[in-house]
């Protein structure tokens, strides 16, 4: 049983990390290869080999993961964050909503964040290819993110 625990956190802990790889890269308009995934995730875990979850392949492995998906273009494998469509646009008009309820003075970064964790529990921004959370609200269609005594807050534009 904690044998299976520790394994089960393992998974977690190299999702997460290759989520933070594909993340760093966006940030910087590069695309994430499959070579750079396995020799950063060895980079991390030194210990990390495929073969030790019962695959013989990087990629198959890699595509077991929900929040990842592999895109293929000839002998080029592509790794990227898969996004849930229907959970981002539930997510995002949640965000718009508080927003606009807020009033003409907006809501504070923080708050909004509490509220999305509240109703989202798992909600991570890099799921979404961002590094930040001001970063994230500012893409929002219609929202800007205003700073005043150095608070942040997202307010609502038509």
């Amino acid at each position: 049983m904690f044998l299976k625990i520790l394994h089960e956190t393992t998974l977690g802990q190299i999702e997460e990390s290759v989520i933070k790889i594909i993340t760093e890269n966006q940030n910087n308009d590069k695309e994430t290869g499959l070579g750079e995934v396995g020799s950063r995730l060895v980079k991390l875990y030194p210990d990390f080999d495929v073969r030790r979850y019962g695959y013989s392949l990087l990629s198959k492995f890699l595509e077991t993961f929900p929040k990842l998906k592999l895109k293929q273009d000839g002998t080029q494998v592509t790794v990227m964050l898969y996004e849930d469509k229907s959970r981002k646009e539930m997510l995002e008009e949640f965000i718009v909503q508080q927003i606009k309820e807020a009033g003409v003075q907006g809501i504070l970064l923080g708050t909004l964040g509490n509220r999305i964790h509240n109703k989202f529990k798992d909600f991570k921004v890099r799921d979404y290819g961002y590094s930040q959370f001001k970063q994230y609200v500012q893409s929002l269609r219609n929202v800007e993110v205003e700073e005043e005594d150095e608070r942040y807050w997202a307010v609502y534009k038509k």
